[in-house]
């Protein structure tokens, strides 16, 4: 179990760290982003060459409206929780499958050991013997019982035939 632990481990820092060489090495972060304050700066460039390089980095999305910085932030921030949820996910499923097989595998040596045969032999005995003993247990009662009530009606009788004997004075 502690192998298991330490290779999810290793392996979910493996993939962190691919992860994270794959954003860097990108050029995500490699050009300075100017927010353009106010459309009116537009008109106050006076030279020609200073209008065009402007178009141009506006063409190439280096200078920025304040709506089209924040709805890079908002779609930045909106990739990384997809991915990160997707991780999660992921992860989840990987987990609750190797979990689950390492489970089954614990359960079918558990069951394959002759200590759990054996327990599971003494409480299928201790409760068939326990009711047969029982059931033994009754009819002995029953049986008992209905000596009983046959001892009782001889002595009925027989107190009926001496009450008998003693009106009519008679001996049987």
């Amino acid at each position: 179990m502690k192998s298991s632990y330490s290779a999810g481990l290793l392996g979910g820092i493996t993939l962190v760290g691919i992860f994270l060489i794959i954003i860097f090495s990108t050029n995500i972060f490699n050009y300075r982003i100017v927010i353009e304050k106010d459309r009116q700066n537009q008109t106050k460039i006076e030279s020609e060459l200073k209008r065009q390089i402007y178009e141009e980095l506006k063409r190439d999305k280096i200078v920025l409206t304040p709506q089209e910085y924040t709805n890079n932030i908002v779609n930045y921030y909106n990739t990384a929780f997809l991915i990160l949820s997707a991780m999660l996910i992921v992860f989840s499923f990987i987990s609750y499958f190797h979990l689950k097989f390492l489970s089954d595998e614990h359960l079918r040596k558990r069951m394959k050991s002759e200590e759990f045969q054996e327990i599971i032999k003494q409480s299928i005995f201790g409760r068939a013997e326990e009711k047969f003993l029982k059931k033994e247990y009754e009819d002995k009662i029953r049986q008992d019982m209905i000596k009983i009530s046959e001892r009782i009606e001889n002595l009925e009788l027989i107190v009926e035939l001496e009450d008998d004997e003693e009106e009519t004075g008679e001996i049987l």
